[in-house]
């Protein structure tokens, strides 16, 4: 190869979770270091590719694949690190790029350090090199992992966030201490559980007190938060405080493990393996009430595993004041007793919304009654009118549940928005700043929506890539027969909307010619 043809890449990377904390592995010594050598043999340098805090052991790395379409593109064909677990602590992974990937482009690669350039003669030692790279970084993580398990194993706490209810000694991080914040959160629910609350009912009281959620409070204390998190408290959040041990004092870790050092997908570990460690800490509950309350709710579950019963429309149901899903509830008292109600699951879990109920028969009678009204006049009316008015692009119709999707996230986003700034939890200014991005992008959501509406109406394609006689088959048999069924209704009906004062509105999955 000419020295005058060079078009070398300096690839550098260093990655802590590897053990590689040594200032010489450093990104700008590691930069240093390569762009030294290439102005001492004369070596052009087109590009300096770069990976800080990603492991040898995975091959999705940015700077790496942008190296790889360089490649590929003719840009680059001369490959520069200072050793070779810079490119990979991966045998097999090093052997593919330097073997099959940078010999089918014709690529040159130089392993400064280790006396490695593929465009001399092969080093059998290079074996050996990138096998002890292997090995390298799952040695680390078995001591790290080993190190982790002596701790749980002696009580000390290993997690990254304390339980709600604690927070981690500012003298060893190691060590829970009771929140004063937040312990008497955690008594009060569960004074409530053993004095006969539900969990629907201690979540509603919260809410109803201003209370901040878990979620809520470590984001404003702490900064922290994910996306699937809630300003208000749910059910889900009242049954894990009540059944976790933590609050007796009792740590149970080791509740999931990543199988090896190239997975970061976490598994459940059985129960009898996780690490289970009493008065590891000051309990905030007494023993006998957190027996107690693991006795009422053993009782709970027994008087609840009765078969399920089936609703026909559920998942189809969506509130029209708030956009959430409807669920049913079972009635307790009244001339209706044993029936069901379906009723907007924001008032259900949060009370954030009206009540929006009707009962499961009378949606079903409703429902029956207008699919039954398209019926009649099938083979003149409605193959006729559906045939000149069209269908919705499958495509489209996607994008456009997608858009809709995204508004009833972006509703309830403003929602807890206005919560927090009522509540003091973020001040005016930030409020107005973070809702004016949200409803400028609802507005260009609703520009998309009408759009895509208009191009739906003229694609003449059907949602579902069926013809009109498909639904005329469906709807006929709705005249022949009382009683609906799941799949009739996910093959008609879109959704149905429970508006205030029991308007309904039903979305066909087909035009409605009427």
């Amino acid at each position: 190869m000419n020295v005058d043809g060079i078009r070398a890449a300096i690839y550098i990377r260093v990655s802590r979770e590897d053990g590689e904390s040594d200032a010489s592995e450093s990104i700008i010594n590691q930069e240093n270091f390569l762009m030294q050598y290439a102005v001492g043999k004369g070596i052009f340098v087109a590009d300096i590719y770069s990976d800080d805090g990603y492991t040898g052991m995975n091959m999705e790395r940015p700077g790496l694949s942008r190296l790889k379409r360089d490649i590929e593109s003719g840009k680059i064909n001369l490959v520069l690190t200072k050793d070779i677990s810079r490119l990979s602590r991966s045998s097999g992974d090093y052997s593919e790029l330097t073997e099959t990937f940078f010999a089918a482009n014709n690529v040159r690669y130089i392993a400064v350090n280790d006396g490695v350039d593929t465009f001399g003669r092969e080093d059998v030692m290079i074996v050996f090199r990138a096998a002890f790279n292997e090995i390298y970084p799952r040695d680390i993580s078995i001591k790290v992992r080993s190190a982790l398990r002596a701790k749980a194993k002696n009580g000390e706490f290993i997690g990254s966030a304390a339980p709600y209810g604690y927070k981690k000694s500012p003298f060893n991080k190691n060590k829970l201490i009771p929140n004063e914040d937040t312990a008497l959160v955690v008594k009060r629910i569960f004074e409530l559980y053993v004095a006969g609350s539900g969990y629907t009912a201690i979540a509603k009281e919260l809410n109803r007190l201003g209370i901040p959620s878990p979620s809520a409070y470590n984001k404003v204390t702490y900064g922290r938060s994910h996306a699937n998190a809630s300003n208000l408290w749910g059910i889900d959040t009242i049954r894990k405080i009540i059944q976790s041990p933590v609050y007796i004092g009792t740590l149970t870790q080791h509740k999931e493990s990543t199988p090896n050092i190239r997975l970061k997908k976490k598994k459940a570990v059985r129960k009898e393996d996780q690490i289970v460690v009493p008065n590891s800490h000051d309990p905030i509950i007494e023993s006998s009430v957190f027996e107690l309350a693991q006795t009422l709710n053993a009782k709970k579950a027994i008087n609840s595993r009765s078969t399920p019963a089936v609703h026909v429309l559920s998942g189809s149901i969506f509130c029209g004041v708030c956009g959430s899903r409807h669920t049913f509830a079972k009635i307790g008292k009244g001339s209706r007793k044993g029936e069901f109600e379906a009723l907007c699951s924001q008032y259900k879990r949060y009370s954030g919304c009206a009540r929006m109920a009707i009962y499961e028969k009378d949606l079903e009678q409703i429902v029956t009654g207008n699919l039954k009204s398209l019926a009649p006049n099938m083979p003149e009316g409605i193959i006729n009118a559906v045939s000149a008015v069209g269908f919705e692009s499958p495509l489209i119709n996607k994008q456009i549940g997608t858009l809709k999707t995204r508004l009833e996230d972006i509703a309830t986003a403003l929602k807890n928005l206005y919560v927090d700034k009522v509540k003091s939890v973020i001040h005016e200014e930030l409020f107005l700043e973070l809702s004016a991005g949200y409803l400028e992008d609802r507005a260009d959501i609703y520009s998309k929506i009408e759009r895509l509406e208009k191009e739906a109406a003229e694609s003449g394609e059907n949602s579902l890539g069926q013809s009109p006689n498909h639904y005329k088959d469906i709807l006929m048999s709705i005249a022949r027969f009382e009683i609906l069924t799941k799949p009739t209704l996910a093959a008609l009906i879109e959704r149905i909307e429970i508006h205030k004062n029991r308007h309904i509105i039903i979305k066909y999955k087909f035009l409605n010619p009427y």
